[in-house]
């Protein structure tokens, strides 16, 4: 039996810190079936969610698979250098809500400070609309992370709250998770809101 069947569930890796787990074996493979990746050492990945993310993955572009038996599919990475795991939408269109927060995370590290609005006017690019609801909801649970400090509180209506970027840990953006969470791809770790660095 293998070792994997003996996995606790309550162990298993999920959401985008599995993305990123199953993104680095695959760098490292280069060339890979499901069951290597599946044996890989440290990869902890219930089954069903590696062939979702396979699927996705390809779907997007990003792995080309060798179609022989079911089975035996090889697949092949087509990005070795990519060191965050990509994050394709489900039909297999990258997400414009990561390109929205990539933008967003840019500008942040490019101002020495920001309000809400500034963010809006520096990050909207054709094909990615962000609003100003998005850019203070994005903000917010950045604070809530510990990656922003307030410069100057908002006075509703008349004034924003304005930021500085606290914790600037790398290019890639912080991607907000489902439930209270912010997963670092920089520091391949997640933060719990209010947790601090």
């Amino acid at each position: 039996m293998s070792r994997k069947n003996e996995l606790d569930t309550d162990t298993q890796k999920t959401g985008v810190l599995a993305e990123q787990t199953l993104w680095s074996a695959m760098r490292i493979l280069k060339s890979f079936t499901l069951r290597e990746l599946w044996e890989f050492e440290g990869v902890e990945v219930a089954t069903k969610d590696i062939c979702r993310y396979l699927n996705r993955l390809e779907s997007a572009g990003y792995l080309k698979r060798d179609k022989c038996f079911e089975e035996n599919n090889t697949f092949h990475i087509r990005n070795a250098t990519r060191k965050s795991a990509p994050q394709p939408d489900y039909p297999g269109r990258p997400q414009n809500r990561n390109k929205a927060l990539q933008n967003m995370w840019n500008t942040m590290r490019r101002m020495s400070s920001f309000t809400p609005r500034d963010i809006v006017v520096q990050s909207n690019t054709p094909g990615v609309d962000i609003t100003l609801r998005a850019a203070q909801n994005y903000c917010q649970i950045l604070l809530k992370a510990d990656y922003l400090l307030v410069v100057q509180k908002a006075q509703p209506p008349k004034r924003l709250a304005r930021y500085r970027l606290k914790d600037n840990t790398g290019p890639d953006a912080p991607v907000i998770r489902r439930e209270p969470q912010v997963y670092d791809p920089n520091q391949n770790r997640v933060r719990h809101l209010g947790e601090g660095s």
